[in-house]
């Protein structure tokens, strides 16, 4: 996760610094003072940025609501009525698995008591303790569909409460650590995009050229 955070904020680094220096160094050379001109190089680094953010969050926009159309379409709701009450938190779905798992290799999975037990789930993360009747109405859950006594059932549930409150705990830990890669990347971002705007306008008032390496290597070329 350090290693994925790190990787991202250097590409953003690195990509916006070199539309940051592209804005500068391709502008035309302003008659103003040299205070004025770092300014207003700086500020088309930050344009270059600001583009870059808002085209980026469109395409993510974008992608999420595609997945999520594809996601609706390819489950099948029971009934047209039922479908509203079938949806499961995705973040649970393996504690799911594992709290209505059945020896019975016949008997078919009820989505909606899938639904069911994962909102009883979510809504007992939020809580100290879960509530009593809803646990006892998980417990029966349990029992009927997986076919376990009481008393099994009652440690299942006890177990996988166990389990999703680990598991969302990951979740809620994951998502700090995006929220504050994606911050840096913007911020290194645009303090990259500024800095290269400066150092590119710098370089075309003073013209200087970035080395032709290439020019040079096809000029000293041998003779056919």
């Amino acid at each position: 996760m350090v290693l994925s955070g790190a990787w991202v904020v250097l590409t953003a680094i690195g990509s916006f610094a070199l539309g940051g220096y592209i804005a500068g160094r391709t502008r035309s050379t302003w008659q103003a003072s040299p205070d004025e001109v770092h300014f207003r190089d700086g500020l088309h680094g930050l344009l270059v940025w600001s583009i870059a953010v808002i085209l980026g969050a469109g395409l993510a926009w974008g992608s999420a609501a595609t997945i999520a159309q594809a996601s609706k379409n390819t489950v099948a709701a029971p009934s047209t009525t039922a479908g509203a009450n079938t949806t499961e938190p995705s973040f649970l779905t393996f504690e799911l698995d594992r709290l209505l798992r059945s020896d019975n290799r016949q008997q078919a999975s009820n989505p909606e008591a899938r639904a069911e037990a994962g909102r009883i789930l979510e809504t007992g993360l939020g809580r100290r303790d879960m509530a009593k009747d809803d646990h006892d109405h998980l417990v029966q859950l349990v029992s009927a569909q997986t076919g376990l006594p009481p008393t099994d059932a009652d440690h299942r549930v006890a177990q996988i409460i166990s389990e999703s409150r680990t598991a969302a705990a990951k979740a809620r830990h994951s998502a700090v650590i995006l929220a504050f890669t994606v911050a840096a990347a913007l911020a290194a971002g645009a303090a990259a995009a500024w800095g290269s705007a400066v150092i590119g306008g710098r370089h075309r008032d003073e013209n200087i050229a970035p080395s032709m390496r290439f020019a040079w290597i096809w000029k000293h070329r041998p003779a056919a």
